[in-house]
C-alpha cells in the first residue's frame, strides 16, 4: 500500500511571516499565496507546508495523504469496521 504525504495545514496569527522564517531555515522555496487562503512552503515535490490565518482556540490539524482508489476504499472499510466516528465535513 502507498500512502504519500501531500500537505499538512500549519494554524498560525500571520501566514506570510510563519511560512517565511522555516523556508528561509531551511532553504525551501514559499510562496505568499496558494491555493486557498495558505502560504505554502514547499518541501519536496510532493509536500507543501500550507500556513493558514486562524484564532481558534483549538487550532484544525489537517494531514492529506495521497493514496490510490482502491487504497482509500480499504482504508475507509478499516474505518467503518473500527467503529470510529468520522465526518466529511471538517466544520461540522
Amino acid at each position: 500500500m502507498t500512502i504519500q504525504l501531500d500537505h499538512r495545514l500549519v494554524t498560525c496569527g500571520d501566514r506570510r511571516a510563519s511560512a517565511k522564517l522555516p523556508a528561509k531555515l531551511f532553504g525551501a522555496a514559499w510562496a505568499e499565496t496558494g491555493v486557498g487562503p495558505f502560504s505554502p512552503v514547499i518541501a519536496n515535490n510532493g509536500l507543501t507546508h500550507d500556513f493558514e490565518v486562524t484564532d481558534a482556540t483549538f487550532p484544525v490539524q489537517q494531514y492529506c495523504l495521497r493514496v490510490s482508489a482502491e487504497v482509500l476504499d480499504a482504508i475507509h472499510d478499516r474505518i467503518k469496521a473500527a467503529k470510529i466516528i468520522y465526518c466529511g465535513n471538517p466544520h461540522v
